[in-house]
């Protein structure tokens, strides 16, 4: 009878050590499931806020910067900033000069590639402008008969006023940027417009140099 009792009190104890295993390895699993929840939900990313020369703004601006959700690449910029310069070009018997300034509104799509601190950004986008424009436009040549009188000369022509303005921008840079703390940004910015809706006529490449912190969300 004690050695049929011991059998059960045995088996018992072995069938509790088996349920006891079981559920402390359905408890670890429930428990790094939820931890692993837990890293997702509060999971934060990373975005900068910096002051720019140059670059997208096309003068001088502020801005901010953020990727669309923790951990992916593509991320965008927006900012606002002032400018103001002049430009001028001739071609086939016409010369264009142009004085400007006013606000700069960039905007972007950018992909920054790299995982430690030193990364690569490339990044498409328009900057959209309310630009103070004077403007001059000469066309046409001067031209003398053999005696020296004049059959035709440059028609001339002064705009002056406040409009909306566009340019299509390419930007490619270095980029340092810690998880929290000093953000830095050099690269180049290539500027695409036409004169009639932008302070530019073609391509213009200038530099860009961004300064600021990166702070978590």
């Amino acid at each position: 009878m004690q050695r049929i009792l011991l059998s059960l009190l045995l088996l018992l104890a072995v069938q509790a050590l088996r349920g006891a295993e079981n559920e402390s390895a359905l408890y670890l699993h429930e428990a790094g499931r939820d931890t692993v929840a837990t890293t997702v939900q509060h999971q934060v990313m990373s975005r900068n806020v910096f002051a720019e020369l140059f670059g997208p703004s096309f003068g001088i601006s502020l801005g901010f910067d953020s990727r669309f959700r923790p951990g992916s690449v593509f991320g965008y910029r927006v900012g606002l900033g002032v400018t103001s310069g002049s430009y001028d070009y001739s071609y086939d018997g016409h010369w264009r000069d142009l004085n400007f300034s006013g606000v700069s509104i960039p905007l972007e799509i950018n992909a920054v590639l790299g995982s430690g601190k030193s990364k690569f950004e490339a990044g498409l986008g328009i900057t959209a402008f309310v630009l103070r424009r004077d403007e001059w436009k000469v066309s046409g040549y001067w031209e003398w008969d053999d005696e020296g009188e004049v059959i035709s000369e440059p028609e001339s022509s002064f705009w002056h006023g406040t409009r909306p303005n566009i340019l299509g921008t390419i930007n490619m840079a270095y980029r340092y940027q810690r998880e929290t703390g000093f953000f830095m940004r050099v690269g180049l910015t290539a500027f695409i417009g036409a004169w009639s809706c932008s302070p530019i006529d073609g391509v213009v490449v200038l530099p860009c140099l961004s300064l600021g912190y990166t702070f978590k969300y």
